[in-house]
């Protein structure tokens, strides 16, 4: 009828003009201003993945990358601040690409890994890793951890890295080939599955 069209081109011309958040610059800039803040949800800035990860099943990351994009960040931070693991991963993901608050990427990747994400463990360890310029015990013992609980392939990945680069006492080359094999499980095109890959073949030629 000619109600409906109308209605149905009233519809169609809202949609067109509605603003894009991701182009929302002041939205971005809020929510950097807020993280720089340090909300007191975030968790504590020594605390080690390890410690903070729940005790429940550790799952995968279910989210776009590009959720966070632009003005979206905002939004994503009022989401991981009421729980969402993945808002707070990919809200760190964006943060960390950035350049402009390494710590509060760190500290987002955290908090995903305190709500239960695998990828958000491995990453808050990794990130440590680049702050301090070295795999201390809390990196291994998170991608330790994450490998076993969750065969995150990342995870595996950097702990099979720790057994055989890592402090002389505590290298393992028969662990390191098992955990690095867990890395391809899941899927052969995953970049952390190359890196095993790769390792593992220095290891046959070598040992």
């Amino acid at each position: 009828t000619a109600h409906q069209s109308e209605f149905a081109m009233v519809v169609r011309v809202a949609i067109f003009e509605r603003p894009d958040v991701r182009a929302d610059l002041d939205a971005r800039s809020m929510a950097m201003r807020r993280l720089a803040n340090r909300p007191s949800w975030l968790p504590p800035g020594d605390a080690c993945p390890a410690q903070v990860m729940p005790p429940t099943p550790l799952r995968d990351l279910r989210t776009s990358l590009s959720a966070c994009e632009g003005g979206r960040l905002f939004d994503c931070l009022l989401e991981c601040e009421k729980g969402s693991a993945g808002s707070c991963y990919v809200a760190a993901f964006e943060v960390e690409a950035s350049k402009h608050d390494a710590q509060g990427a760190e500290l987002l990747y955290r908090q995903a890994c305190r709500f239960g994400l695998a990828s958000g463990c491995t990453n808050a360890a990794a990130a440590r890793k680049l702050t301090s310029g070295r795999m201390d015990d809390c990196s291994v013992q998170t991608f330790e951890t994450v490998c076993m609980r969750a065969e995150d392939p990342w995870a595996c990945t950097m702990y099979g890295m720790a057994l055989i680069k890592g402090e002389p006492e505590k290298r393992d080359i028969a662990r390191a080939r098992h955990v690095l094999g867990i890395s391809c499980e899941k899927s052969r095109a995953d970049p952390a599955c190359a890196t095993a890959a790769a390792l593992l073949k220095e290891l046959d030629e070598t040992h």
